[in-house]
């Protein structure tokens, strides 16, 4: 289970909440995570936030998203 939040990047790079919020770029929306609370059942809510964002990185590298591997960066 992952924590984040859904964003549309602008020409600029930035979040563009208008445009997140209007729907007309619903295939531009991705998810900017930053947290992964669980993994395959196990519950890491009382590991340190850095182990668990060690877990979120090993996490996105090892799992491809729609075919392709998550290029993200964590924040």
């Amino acid at each position: 289970m992952l924590d984040g939040e859904a964003v549309v990047l602008g020409v600029d790079g930035s979040f563009d909440f208008n445009a997140l919020h209007s729907g007309k770029h619903d295939e531009e929306v991705q998810l900017c995570a930053f947290d992964v609370l669980a993994i395959d059942g196990d519950d890491l809510r009382r590991l340190p936030l850095s182990m668990r964002k060690t877990n979120l990185a090993r996490l996105l590298r090892s799992r491809p998203i729609d075919g392709r591997r998550s290029t993200a960066g964590i924040l």
